[in-house]
């Protein structure tokens, strides 16, 4: 979670993908508009990659929509890797962004 004047203007988490004890999944990371742009998200995603390596995780998963600029160039920038599709076992859909980073 991630305050600002108090007030939670964000937040992420982690959670085993599919079941496994080797990869996870990033989770529910997001920022109020008015928390973009201070580092803060970065900040988010150090601190859940770092919880990950913690609990014995090797790799993290995530998927996002192609319209999240900001979001994905973060992601490359903290080291995740483009994949062609999302990982099997994906519950869910409509995402067009796969991504893994090892940890």
């Amino acid at each position: 979670m991630a305050l600002l004047d108090g007030r939670i203007v964000g937040g992420g988490g982690i959670a085993p993908f599919n079941g496994s004890s080797q990869t996870c999944e990033l989770r529910k990371l997001f920022l109020l508009k008015e928390a973009r742009g201070l580092g803060i998200g970065q900040v988010l995603l150090t601190r859940c990659l770092a919880y990950a390596s913690q609990k014995g995780y090797k790799k993290c998963y995530l998927d996002t929509l192609s319209g999240m600029k900001s979001a994905i160039s973060l992601y490359e920038k903290i080291g995740f890797q483009h994949l062609d599709r999302p990982l099997d076992g994906i519950v869910h859909s409509g995402c067009d962004v796969w991504m893994l980073k090892k940890l």
